[in-house]
């Protein structure tokens, strides 16, 4: 359910209600242990640990699905023979660079540069110094790709937002300053910092508010401050009403591909506090939120200040230029670019 594999999602319909012929191929998803069943259980105390599947941005989309073992890299003949292949995770980027011709000209849709100082980081590195070609969702990833790698080919196609879903009409400042933001456990997306700035702006503004949406919580060190009103995996049809509750949604990540909760708040009307990362830069620097310099908690803290000050008609302004921003961001837009690149990838061959 994550957002780059919804981004997946929505090329592989979309592509394939334009007419062109899409298969997604897969690993079936590991199973889990009898003993890890069991423990679930017992530290849960809940049967929902029995869920046999996960459920998946993929599922219900009408396109050609082929599912491989789960455990092994995806081979060349488990791949229908095309005008383009495309990897959207390392470990697939590095299976395809050995495909043969047939399998089509081959690309890896890159949403993200999440290095972390583990053993993965030189497969990461090995994926962008490869000569196949990139298709990045920001202009942060493009300079990446030129910078670090030399690799000034790199095709730009910005994710956007559903504006069927995430749409909100005009309102006022609440009466109780309320911020937000997505409970990551990822240690690039700084949630232990964004926690930290906000108990320190609660001592300044007691009765700020804060909620927050995110996976289930499954153990203790994973607990959030009582201050914190939680929504454990939010069905997709609910959070616009989640991001519509807030005067800031907050995105402290020292890393983002694209960000597309940043998108998502401000269509509901929400100004967003962001670090530099992904599409924040490009859509905050005209009065849409606030770009914090980095994910220290008195930066985030100063940030948070800075929206509770606000009159109400200031932060309506914020709030209508974050919407128009937003509006700007459409996926059909998007699918055009897509659709263009891959067209001009595979005449190539």
């Amino acid at each position: 359910m994550a957002g780059g594999m919804r981004v997946v999602s929505i090329y592989a319909r979309i592509l394939q209600q334009r007419g062109h012929d899409v298969t997604l191929v897969y690993p079936r998803p590991s199973r889990t242990s009898l003993r890890k069943w069991l423990r679930a259980i017992l530290r849960e105390r809940r049967f929902e640990a029995f869920r046999s599947a996960a459920r998946s941005h993929l599922d219900g989309i009408a396109v050609e699905h082929r599912i491989i073992a789960a455990g092994r890299p995806i081979r060349d003949e488990d791949v229908p023979d095309a005008d383009v292949v495309i990897a959207v995770w390392y470990p697939s980027a590095q299976a395809i660079a050995g495909f043969s011709r047939a399998k089509g000209r081959q690309v890896a849709l890159l949403q993200g540069y999440e290095l972390n100082g583990t053993e993965r980081d030189q497969l990461i590195r090995e994926v962008w110094a490869h000569p196949m070609q990139k298709i990045v969702v920001s202009q942060w990833l493009a300079d990446i790709a030129r910078t670090e790698y030399g690799d000034s080919s790199a095709i730009i196609v910005p994710n956007a937002v559903d504006h069927e879903i995430f749409d909100a009409a005009p309102r006022s400042k609440q009466l109780t300053t309320t911020v937000g933001f997505i409970y990551g456990l990822g240690r690039i997306k700084r949630t232990s910092a964004l926690l930290d700035a906000c108990e320190t702006a609660l001592r300044e503004v007691p009765e700020l508010r804060v909620i927050a949406f995110g996976p289930r919580l499954k153990n203790k060190r994973h607990r959030l401050p009582g201050f914190v009103e939680y929504t454990s995996e939010p069905a997709q049809e609910s959070l616009p009403k989640l991001y519509g509750q807030c005067d800031a949604w907050i995105v402290a990540s020292e890393s983002e591909g694209f960000g597309l909760p940043i998108l998502e708040a401000m269509a509901c009307r929400t100004p967003v506090i962001s670090t530099s990362v992904g599409i924040a830069p490009d859509v905050l620097s005209d009065g849409a939120g606030i770009l914090v310099s980095r994910s220290e908690p008195a930066e985030l803290t100063r940030a948070i200040r800075e929206i509770h000050g606000l009159s109400n008609e200031a932060w309506f302004a914020m709030s209508s230029r974050a919407h128009a921003v937003a509006a700007s961001y459409d996926w059909s837009d998007s699918a055009d670019r897509f659709e263009r690149a891959l067209a001009d990838i595979a005449g190539r061959g």
